[in-house]
């Protein structure tokens, strides 16, 4: 648990041990999911009857699965918004929830480890390096904009990864063979897609039902916020749909090659079936056939049988089939 107090018009500062809290200005509590389940029982001991939370939102709080949500009650509100997490390395675009507890006084957040997002904005705040949020409300929203810019930061990884696929599908004397990782890569970026529409909603839901203050800046600064979020679901949706026009070409590409050789086999064997008739009928055990005891027979038919075969070839050239 960390402890941040917010005195009015002054740098925050970090409290280390239980003491009564200034009601000039605000608190922040971030835990740690993993390392604290327990989090509501050090709230209640540090903080008292002060900041209760519905013990539905607590279990809410603990759901590593659970999707962006909004709720409120009548001393606080609850926004659930996921963000990127660097613990899965066969995953870059995995993602873990941090619920927002926003009350007048305060806000409390759940996050999981691997989520550098509030730890980099306790770290800027601590350091003076940053504007000092005035109000919960904004507190929250320096950490939401600075997981969503990591969203944002993921355009050049994602654009880079779409042209090795790019250059894989294409590569056209080689045979693409990676299609697990294609797939799973598309699902991962689908997932991304469905998510960021949550996103959109549960933001939208908290701005139309809160109750807190938004003055003018922060309007403009959560307009900002969802537009990043479009911007976000608006680029992966295209690389979506890149991907699979990608995958299309790629089996007309495939179904094209497959038509040309099924082509070539048919031209050699209509070429050859003709001569295959010759040779057939001439090779059975009869006792008289023509040209069989002719000096030049055998000449006769293998002129015949190279006339055959040249205009069967002139015949698919002149139909342009070869």
């Amino acid at each position: 648990m960390e402890l941040i107090f917010f005195p009015t018009n002054q740098a925050p500062y970090i409290v280390n041990s239980p003491q009564p809290i200034s009601t000039d200005g605000f608190v922040w509590l971030d835990f740690d999911r993993h390392l604290e389940p327990n989090w509501v029982e050090k709230l209640k001991a540090t903080l008292g009857n002060d900041f209760e939370i519905h013990e539905r939102h607590v279990r809410d709080s603990l759901n590593f699965a659970h999707p962006p949500y909004f709720d409120t009650m009548p001393h606080y509100e609850m926004l659930i918004f996921r963000g990127f997490c660097s613990d899965d390395p066969d995953n870059e675009l995995a993602t873990t929830p941090v619920a927002f507890f926003l009350f007048k006084s305060g806000l409390i957040t759940i996050r999981s480890a691997g989520n550098h997002s509030i730890l980099d904005i306790r770290q800027h705040l601590l350091d003076e390096s940053g504007r000092v949020p005035a109000r919960p409300e904004g507190l929250m929203h320096l950490i939401l904009d600075a997981m969503v810019d990591r969203f944002l930061l993921m355009h050049q990884p994602l654009s880079e990864q779409l042209d090795q696929w790019r250059d894989k599908l294409l590569r056209i004397e080689k045979a693409f063979a990676d299609w697990h990782h294609l797939t799973v890569h598309r699902s991962q970026l689908r997932q991304l897609e469905i998510l960021c529409e949550q996103q959109i909603d549960a933001l939208s839901a908290w701005r139309e039902d809160t109750h807190c203050p938004m003055d003018d800046y922060l309007i403009v600064r959560f307009n900002d916020l969802q537009e990043h979020i479009a911007r976000v679901l608006h680029y992966v949706q295209g690389l979506l749909n890149e991907i699979d026009f990608l995958m299309q070409l790629q089996f007309a590409a495939a179904a094209q090659r497959t038509n040309h050789i099924v082509s070539i086999l048919t031209i050699v064997s209509v070429t050859f079936l003709p001569l295959h008739l010759l040779a057939g009928i001439f090779g059975m055990n009869f006792a008289h056939i023509p040209l069989v005891q002719q000096p030049y027979g055998f000449y006769w038919l293998l002129l015949s049988m190279i006339g055959i075969g040249i205009g069967v070839f002139t015949l698919f050239k002149w139909k342009r089939w070869i």
